[in-house]
């Protein structure tokens, strides 16, 4: 579109609880695409981890103190907040549309979807709703959903996988506009170009030594890493319980988990009660350059996560060429192929195990799926692939 306001977006997001994560990624790279393309993206959130981002990278942010009505208390406290928050939406979006000059919305938590959707069309936004979160009974038991699922047939909606849009329409949701925007990875999480130019076996080494605070045998160790919020969703129990069987038989395996969450001292109990100190380690949060390490070192990776929209933590294991072993649950098995050897049934703790066992001991299937995970990465999730279907979906180029 030649009309600048045709390139300019809104975002909004008041979540229940502020983290940084997948979608919040996304969301900003989004961002920084448009403004490639001589858009620009504006934020409206709640979310303390998103304003910095954002402001970060000098987009226009705005504050609002609102959460979601996601949860029991909150739904509560919202015959309160709704109405309010329905005539603080009109004042928005108009500021938005009349002042700033935007005329489509992308709304992200249900509250905007449901107090804001028809404000927006009235005053002639068009509107996406972006959904990434998994389905479950704090939608489908929401006093508001009913309303959510009227004003659902009126919008776009973009969703990550299939298997997200076949959960919509599961949900009952008659939208013919569901639309697939396959994740990727920024650059500064595609480890790509590693592979193809820079041995990071010195750089492993001496990550290993300063996170673990002990010398290992490096080229005599299996190490099996994972990467997520340490919360039960997330499935880590599992893994430990898995490694504990795989150590019986592969006692030069190391597991290494990257991440925090609230689950990090129960998780440390067990290993003291296992006796598995020396051969499970928690790495805390990683970012940057060390993420990046973590992948090229590790030789599987495994993400047993029991519910998963779809999981951007896999590109990055398929953009290091990885073997990865993973439940197959929600949008993981549309990442990694249906197909994939490392597919096991959800909660299937000895299958886990034995896939991690069987690749730790075979380097041979543990190189080939790597490989076949890389090209799958480049064919279907590369960034170009994702800039261009958000081009056609927001119809900004």
């Amino acid at each position: 579109m030649s009309d600048v306001s045709g390139k300019k977006i809104l975002l909004t997001r008041f979540p229940l609880e502020s983290a940084w994560g997948g979608e919040e990624e996304i969301h900003l790279l989004m961002a920084k695409i448009l403004r490639k393309h001589g858009g620009e993206m504006e934020i409206l959130t709640s979310c303390p981890h998103l304003l910095r981002a954002f402001r970060r990278e000098k987009f226009q942010t705005f504050r609002e103190t609102q959460k979601d009505i996601t949860s029991k208390s909150q739904i509560f406290w919202s015959i309160l907040s709704v109405p309010l928050f329905f005539i603080r939406g009109i004042f928005w979006l108009a500021y938005f549309r009349y002042v700033r000059k935007i005329r489509k919305v992308l709304f992200l938590t249900l509250i905007e979807k449901v107090c804001w959707t028809q404000i927006a069309r009235v005053f002639g936004m068009k509107v996406f709703w972006g959904h990434h979160a998994p389905i479950g009974k704090w939608l489908s038991r929401n006093p508001y959903f009913f309303i959510w699922k009227f004003f659902s047939k009126t919008v776009e909606i973009v969703v990550p996988s299939e298997f997200m849009k076949k959960s919509l329409y599961d949900l009952g949701v008659q939208n013919s506009r569901i639309q697939v925007l396959l994740n990727t990875l920024p650059s500064e999480k595609d480890s790509s170009q590693i592979l193809l130019n820079k041995n990071f076996d010195q750089e492993f080494q001496e990550f290993i030594l300063k996170k673990i605070r002990a010398p290992l045998d490096i080229k005599n160790t299996i190490f099996i890493g994972s990467a997520s919020r340490l919360s039960r969703e997330k499935g880590i129990c599992d893994l430990v319980s898995a490694a504990e069987i795989v150590l019986q038989k592969c006692p030069n395996a190391i597991f290494l988990s990257a991440g925090e969450g609230p689950e990090k001292e129960a998780l440390e109990r067990t290993l003291k009660e296992k006796k598995m100190e020396t051969k499970y380690f928690f790495l805390d949060f990683l970012e940057g350059l060390e993420m990046k390490i973590f992948f090229r070192g590790i030789h599987i990776f495994v993400l047993p996560s029991h519910e998963e929209p779809f999981g951007i933590v896999l590109l990055e294991a398929m953009s290091a060429g990885k073997a990865v072993v993973a439940y197959s649950t929600g949008g993981i098995p549309d990442v990694l192929g249906n197909k994939n050897f490392g597919l096991c049934s959800s909660g299937n703790i000895p299958e886990l195990a034995e896939k991690i066992l069987t690749l730790s001991q075979d380097d041979e299937l543990r190189k080939e799926l790597g490989k076949e995970n890389f090209a799958r990465y480049q064919k279907e999730f590369a960034p170009e692939l994702f800039e261009k279907k958000f081009g056609q979906i927001f119809s900004l180029y």
